[in-house]
Parts: structure tokens; C-alpha cells; sequence
């Protein structure tokens, strides 16, 4: 940093506002969508950073147990110990920790090449167009996980409401409009292009939609954002 030539201007910009707070220059045009696109980044980052679920239960676990015992522990103590100053009491083991199911196979899920998705009691992979009873032992589970996934054209993934996009697309939102940052494609009621497999790059109506987004306005052929 040192080596580097220039300098940086810091200055204060109001987080979060809305289009009416712009307009009235509470914030600069540029700030505020830089504001929007880093906090998708940092939904992203988080996302890629999440810990396994199996993990996330054994820290509530333990977590909620520490507090219970630290709470028994203190009204035990400020009652029984000023009577009792050189009695020793000997540990009484734990109980063994049960993972449940579901972060067992939601693990499971996250390791396999398959695209799951939940309806209702089934899982189903929306690349191979092959399901399982979500009632089914684990072990079963894992073994139809560990079957090689044969992707088919009609993949689908993720889920939004009703809709369910290709999962080869890059899901965003902004403002109740759902799109996919690589091609451009978007929906606010529904949408085909969504269905469908990713091209990889935009189109000249993409292109124009995306860079619409990125400046926080209305793209064409959308009359009034569905989420303000």
C-alpha cells in the first residue's frame, strides 16, 4: 500500500435506504447499489461458509446443555456449598450425543452430485429425475446418493414459490424480481428462459436487464418493482 500511487476519499453514504431517499440525496446513486450488490456478496460468502448441519446441531447442543448446567450450577451452589465447604461430588457422565436425521442427510445432500430438492415427503433430483422417500433409513439415503447422477435436459433448480429454475443458472434477487446474474434472465410472474439451461452469457436484452440492476433502475418491460 505504501508503493502504491493515488489517494482515497472516505465519506459517509446512508445505508439500506429507499428510492425516495435517493431522491431526496441522502445517498449517491453509485453507493447505493454498490450497497445491495455487497450485501448479495455477503449473503453468498456466508452461504459458502455455512458449517455443516450436523455440526450447527452439535453446537446448539451442547450450547443450550452448558446453559442449563451453568444455571443448576449456580443455584446449587449459592444453597449447598456455604454448609458443605469440603465435600467432593464426583462427575456424572454425559449421555452420548444424537445427531438427528435430517443434518445427517442434509451432509449427505451437500457431498452428493445429485440436485436434490424436497416435495413434500420425497427427495428428488432435479438432474436425474430420481427420488427417494425422505422416510427411508439413512443408510438407504446414502446409498441412493452415492449413485452416480446422470444430468437429463430437464434439470431444474432451486425452487421459487411455485417456479422452479434450472439449476444451471446463478439465482439473484433484487427488490421481489428473480434472476440469473450469468445470462440475464428474469422473472416476476413467470418465466421460460428460467426453465431452461443456462446459455453461460447474456443476451443484448440480458445485458440490457442486468445493467438496469446494477443501477437500481426499473429494467424495460418490468411497470413497478413487486417488493419496495
Amino acid at each position: 500500500m505504501r508503493n502504491r500511487v493515488g489517494k482515497i476519499n472516505a465519506f459517509w453514504t446512508k445505508a439500506h435506504c429507499s428510492l425516495d431517499q435517493l431522491e431526496q440525496g441522502l445517498a449517491i446513486t453509485w453507493a447505493f447499489v454498490l450497497n445491495h450488490v455487497a450485501d448479495q456478496l455477503a449473503d453468498e460468502a456466508a452461504e459458502k461458509a455455512q458449517l455443516p448441519a450436523a455440526v450447527v446441531d452439535i453446537v446448539r447442543w451442547i450450547d443450550a446443555r452448558a446453559s442449563k448446567v451453568q444455571s443448576r450450577l449456580l443455584a446449587a451452589s449459592m444453597l449447598w456449598l456455604p454448609d458443605n465447604p469440603d465435600t467432593e461430588v464426583a462427575p456424572v457422565p454425559d449421555s452420548p450425543l444424537q445427531v438427528s436425521k435430517t443434518a445427517v442427510v442434509q451432509d449427505l445432500i451437500g457431498l452428493s452430485d445429485h440436485c436434490v430438492v424436497k416435495k413434500a415427503v420425497v427427495l428428488w433430483c432435479s438432474k436425474c429425475n430420481t427420488s427417494i422417500a425422505s422416510s427411508r433409513p439413512v443408510e438407504t439415503i446414502r446409498k441412493w446418493l452415492a449413485i452416480t447422477c446422470n444430468k437429463k435436459d430437464y434439470a431444474h433448480h432451486p425452487e421459487l414459490g411455485k417456479f422452479v429454475m434450472h439449476c444451471s443458472h446463478v439465482p439473484s434477487t433484487y427488490r421481489g424480481v428473480h434472476f440469473c446474474a450469468s445470462c440475464g434472465g428474469w422473472k416476476v410472474h413467470k418465466s421460460v428462459k428460467l426453465g431452461k439451461e443456462c446459455p453461460g452469457k447474456p443476451t443484448a436484452a440480458g445485458k440490457s436487464f442486468l445493467a438496469a440492476i446494477k443501477k437500481g433502475v426499473l429494467p424495460l418491460g418490468i411497470t413497478a418493482w413487486p417488493v419496495y
